[in-house]
């Protein structure tokens, strides 16, 4: 899940994004071929991590750990509204 806790602020966005590494790098050590973000199920204490920043950290990480060609990136976000948006994921 591409959501962080509200109330921890800055510091919990941040090691939100490092748990979700975490969590990516376990997902392909089981076998996972594509790795879903996704900030569905938003609400007043959780708020989605920007999907841009949390693309480019998990896709940043799967490079420096030599990871990046053994898996796809699936991005499910509701902050994605213009065709830039979309560019800009895409890359």
């Amino acid at each position: 899940s591409g959501l962080y806790r509200v109330s921890g602020g800055g510091a919990s966005l941040a090691a939100r994004i490092e748990e979700i590494r975490a969590e990516t790098d376990a997902a392909i050590e089981a076998g996972a071929r594509l790795i879903v973000l996704s900030d569905r199920h938003s609400d007043a204490e959780h708020a989605p991590i920007p999907s841009l920043l949390l693309t480019a950290a998990v896709h940043h990480h799967l490079i420096k750990t030599k990871q990046r060609s053994e898996v796809g990136l699936l991005v499910e976000a509701g902050d994605v509204r213009e065709v830039h948006h979309v560019a800009l994921l895409i890359g």
